[in-house]
């Protein structure tokens, strides 16, 4: 074709970090009131299905200096930073300080209409973004789904583009008004036509997700979904 050079673009580096006096390795046995970091693995495996090179930045307990410092560290070298748990309001969620603090200009959203991922906070410092996720996995999952992964689309220059398949769904699904929802559904073909069946579960929970095929939105001024109709499933690859 006469061409020696082409233009590409480096992966973008996402900084994972996991946050919680609760959270602890994979491959630990968790003692009562603790739960493994399923966080870090499926955000790694969702980053780099987008484009993006993951950083695992560790587990920081709920400490605003040792926070402070992973956010410091990874925002200096990555492109993007992830901070999953910590966004909600208790009384040990900080991440909404440590982004406020991380430098200018700082947070400017703090919570969205979306469900699963209402507590999710977005900052920016020295022109680079960092996103604080919901801690459950299936909130954190759906919110880099749905808003960092476009972020890596666009540092990447690439088009982004969900796939997709129209299906029926198999019951009704009611929907708060309000929010945009996500629901997830297992596929299954019946008479040559694709049929959606709703998953349902606490977003803590990963079974139902692991069952999935992908989601379906119900849109915010939507009042749900009725069986029988026809929608479009993002499916997850």
């Amino acid at each position: 074709m006469g061409k020696t050079e082409v233009e590409v673009a480096a992966r973008p580096r996402v900084g994972l970090v996991s946050t919680g006096d609760e959270i602890v390795p994979v491959e630990a046995k968790p003692a009562p009131g603790q739960t493994r970091d399923a966080n870090r693995h499926g955000l790694a495996a969702l980053c780099w299905q987008s484009g993006g090179e993951p950083v695992p930045m560790g587990i920081v307990p709920d400490q605003v200096e040792a926070l402070q410092q992973a956010a410091a560290e990874a925002l200096a070298d990555c492109d993007v930073l992830t901070i999953s748990g910590g966004s909600s309001a208790g009384a040990h969620d900080l991440t909404f300080e440590v982004l406020q603090h991380l430098g200018a200009p700082g947070v400017f959203v703090n919570g969205i209409a979306l469900r699963p991922g209402k507590p999710t906070i977005i900052a920016s410092s020295a022109g680079k973004l960092a996103f604080g996720l919901p801690g459950h996995p299936v909130s954190a999952l759906i919110v880099f789904h749905r808003l960092v992964r476009p972020v890596l689309s666009w540092l990447t220059g690439s088009e982004l583009r969900d796939l997709c398949l129209t299906a029926r769904v198999t019951r009704n699904i009611s929907s708060r008004s309000g929010y945009t929802e996500y629901v997830r559904v297992r596929l299954y073909s019946e008479s040559g036509e694709w049929l959606a069946e709703p998953l349902f579960g606490k977003s803590a929970t990963l079974a139902p997700l692991a069952e999935a095929d992908g989601m379906i939105e119900i849109a915010q001024g939507a009042e749900g979904v009725t069986e029988g109709q026809s929608v479009q499933v993002i499916l997850w690859s």
